[in-house]
């Protein structure tokens, strides 16, 4: 499979978010060779980074199954460190 990209289409968040995504590493892992493990991890930590960045609402983690999109509700949240690094 090849994946043609466009001078604009490089520079599009949402096909990023879309490629990095939860739902792509969990196809990496079912099917992917051995050797897509670290792509897969990669895919999950920009999956769960963006979700940081996202929280919008304070029900959607729990409609989408995603602790990473929970509201902030203290100055020690463990998200910090994904952001601070």
């Amino acid at each position: 499979m090849s994946i043609f990209l466009t001078a604009y289409s490089v520079m599009r968040v949402n096909i990023a978010a879309q490629v990095l995504s939860a739902s792509v590493a969990a196809v990496l892992k079912e099917f992917g060779p051995p050797e897509a493990a670290a792509t897969a991890k990669l895919c999950e930590m920009v999956d769960n980074f963006f979700d940081c960045l996202n929280v919008r609402s304070t029900t959607e983690h729990q409609r989408k199954r995603k602790p990473f999109l929970a509201p902030y509700t203290s100055d020690v949240d463990e998200r910090k460190v994904i952001l601070m690094h």
